[in-house]
């Protein structure tokens, strides 16, 4: 692409954990294949994750809403009250990044999942993957309500871009195939940070734990594991998930625990990993259907996401499915040895495709 028709791009995440940001990186690589000059906007760890992973690219602190999780479990009433506040989070990030496109040129937003990111002037992108909100079996009656708000939220957008595959070999089930795509989305494939190995897998003898998610569920997750894992006399490698913590590594008897490593080095353990255990959020999932890495799968309580997708892979027999509050690592583990992960992911071209497509619609006169 010549110089005077480069494409100005702001890619903005959502600032609930790194998930986000994390399932960002195999866009911001094609979109700088494709010769798009990337800038991120961002906050907290998600933008100290992105950093990290391109630290030769411009960004700007993008603060958004950021939601406060109960710690009893009590997560829908949680999440009720603070819809105020979501909205108006909604409202701050439209007008904040009305002033971005003017200031900085920019000609392409790709959001994932901030509702507000769009611009009549330039086009704009929603990665998304719940097309339906799970809702709790007390409030199930809300789901085509939900759907129905979330559609309308997502027309605002020009292009709605699902990862995941269609058919019935997908990763998210219903959460993107139960209800009608709305008119402006596309399934563009899972979105992983990790490449296919193209040597076979060297499993090693070691667990390795991935803690991830909001506070206050976060350190208490972090808190079970290093509890469990180190009365298993396994080596266990326990990833904090704090990209930019000056903490450093601590070992306590054969549990490790580590803030934060770069890419490569945490796929290589994934791939050499006797077992995995993590939250299953959708991010998570689709990085362990790259590495067909077996896992331990324990939901943030209350989070009804991702409880539906641990129980839709374990019945599928990918993963085993344990609640937190009756986490026991020692016989989850055992329950893996009958679980296949996930095999049938394969590398597909639908993102470059739709990012090519992207280049055609907005030089388009």
């Amino acid at each position: 692409m010549e110089s005077t028709s480069v494409i100005n791009v702001l890619v903005c995440p959502l600032n609930w954990g790194i998930g986000h940001a994390t399932r960002c990186v195999p866009v911001i690589r094609h979109l700088q294949k494709k010769g798009f000059r990337v800038m991120i906007g961002a906050d907290g760890l998600p933008l100290e994750f992105l950093r990290q992973e391109f630290p030769e690219l411009p960004y700007c602190r993008f603060p958004g809403f950021t939601p406060s999780y109960s710690a009893n479990g009590n997560m829908v009433i949680k999440m009720l009250a603070q819809i105020p506040a979501f909205i108006a989070g909604i409202y701050r990030d439209h007008q904040l990044v009305k002033k971005f496109v003017r200031d900085h040129g920019i000609n392409l937003i790709i959001s994932d999942n901030r509702y507000g990111l769009w611009q009549n002037k330039v086009r704009s992108v929603l990665i998304i993957h719940q097309i339906m909100i799970r809702a709790p079996r007390w409030l199930k009656f809300s789901e085509p309500i939900l759907y129905l708000v979330n559609r309308l939220l997502i027309s605002r957008f020009d292009e709605c871009w699902i990862p995941d595959l269609p058919g019935k070999d997908n990763l998210s089930g219903e959460l993107s195939h139960k209800y009608p795509l709305p008119g402006n989305a596309v399934y563009i494939g899972p979105l992983s940070r990790f490449e296919p190995e193209s040597t076979s897998r060297k499993t090693r003898n070691f667990i390795l734990a991935l803690i991830s998610g909001p506070e206050p569920q976060r350190s208490m997750f972090e808190k079970i594991l290093s509890t469990q894992l180190s009365g298993l006399n396994v080596p266990a490698i326990v990833l904090t998930g704090k990209p930019g913590s000056n903490d450093e590594t601590q070992t306590c008897g054969d549990v490790t625990l580590i803030s934060h490593l770069p890419t490569r080095e945490l796929q290589d353990l994934l791939y050499s990993a006797s077992a995995v255990i993590c939250r299953p959020g959708y991010s998570t999932i689709m990085d362990l259907a790259a590495t067909g890495t077996k896992a331990l799968l324990i939901p943030t309580p209350g989070q009804t996401e991702q409880e539906y997708l641990a129980a839709y892979h374990e019945e599928k027999g990918h993963f085993a499915f344990m609640k937190q509050s009756e986490a026991n690592v020692a016989k989850g583990l055992d329950r893996l040895e009958t679980c296949k992960g996930i095999t049938t992911m394969t590398n597909n071209k639908l993102l470059e495709e739709q990012i090519t497509s992207l280049i055609n619609k907005i030089r388009k006169p």
